[in-house]
């Protein structure tokens, strides 16, 4: 009987742990990028600056939240001493899409597009401002608000911001960046770089959100892609494991005090 017992109190174990296991294999799949298909993991490279074209770019969106529109004011440019213009160029919602500083809604564009740049702004850019990057000049465009919208009231656990951090041409991180209104503390790419800012364990719920960058002086923001990840839950195979492991586990406790 002793033996049976302990056989049970070891199966019980084992399951808690594969369950944890499981749990936590979840809940980083949630936030990993893709590169044609889920299978294919991809990290930004040692220098983000090597090599040329669109070779150097990803997508992701596998286990993200995709926004249904966001709205905010465009790009600026050439017309403020820009070397190209860095407006939402494949804006799909209302607003001209071509101009500094118009306002844009309804639709969806290059900062949800799933594409992430891993160049410099310079070297993916155009006249046309149908580059990777939507870019705002401090001063001109200051402080841009961007607002999310969402079908239902997902839970979002974490935010990945996708930027450029070069220091060229006055290309830097935001001073700042505000999460709902909310000041959220992060560490930038280092400067000479392009990487991503991650806010994890926001808890955030309902169908709208706002990111805010707040700039140093004349500095332009240069951002490629907003990523929004979900609160990972344990699907419900996990979840029956779990309760496996648990009752068998009270159950051989039980089991030893009786005898």
């Amino acid at each position: 009987k002793r033996i049976a017992v302990r056989f049970r109190v070891i199966f019980a174990l084992l399951c808690i742990i594969e369950c944890g296991q499981i749990a936590t294999n979840a809940s980083i799949g949630s936030a990993a990028l893709t590169l044609d298909g889920p299978s294919t993991l991809l990290t930004l490279p040692d220098n983000p600056f090597q090599g040329e074209g669109e070779g150097n770019s990803f997508t992701t969106h596998n286990g993200s939240l995709l926004p249904t529109t966001y709205s905010m004011i465009n790009g600026t440019g050439t017309s403020v001493d820009g070397i190209f213009n860095y407006w939402d160029g494949g804006y799909t919602g209302s607003g001209n899409r071509m101009m500094d500083g118009a306002f844009l809604s309804g639709g969806l564009g290059k900062l949800t597009d799933g594409v992430i740049s891993t160049q410099r702004f310079d070297m993916v850019s155009n006249l046309l401002g149908t580059g990777e990057y939507v870019g705002w000049r401090g001063g001109v465009q200051s402080n841009p608000l961007i607002t999310f919208n969402f079908a239902g009231s997902p839970m979002i656990d974490a935010i990945d911001i996708y930027l450029d951090n070069s220091g060229f041409g006055g290309v830097f991180a935001p001073n700042r960046i505000l999460i709902n209104d909310v000041e959220q503390p992060f560490t930038p790419p280092p400067i000479g770089t392009i990487g991503k800012v991650s806010f994890v364990g926001l808890g955030l719920s309902g169908p709208q959100h706002t990111v805010q960058f707040i700039q140093g002086g004349s500095s332009w923001t240069m951002v490629s892609e907003l990523v929004f990840n979900p609160i990972a839950i344990p699907e419900p195979s996990t979840l029956a494991l779990c309760v496996v492991g648990l009752v068998g586990l009270v159950r051989g406790r039980y089991r030893r005090f009786a005898c």
